[in-house]
């Protein structure tokens, strides 16, 4: 069975924050943007049990690009919670 994807309020304005910049680049990077997402959130729904970071926070990183996805998972409801999506080239005092 797939675990599903709940993307936190935090973690949606991260996305949208990282389509506009790319929107600025381009149409064509924004969409590699976007399909690199989806493409992390299949990964996650099929197996989430990347390495733990800090606590229970664990992260995948998005192929070719400076963002980490931050997440955590709830195995007893088969969910995987999208906490944050992170520039990796931001200061990393902002590291959340």
């Amino acid at each position: 069975m797939a675990f599903k994807i709940l993307v936190s309020p935090i973690a949606a304005n991260d996305i949208d924050e990282a389509v506009k910049y790319y929107k600025i680049r381009s149409q064509t990077a924004a969409k590699s943007f976007k399909k690199k997402l989806l493409d992390a959130y299949k990964s996650l729904q099929m197996n989430p049990f990347f390495a733990v970071k800090y606590k229970n926070v664990r992260a995948i990183p998005l192929k070719k690009l400076p963002y980490l996805i931050l997440f955590d998972i709830d195995e007893k409801e088969q969910i995987v919670n999208i906490l944050s999506v992170f520039c990796t080239h931001q200061n990393p005092e902002k590291y959340p």
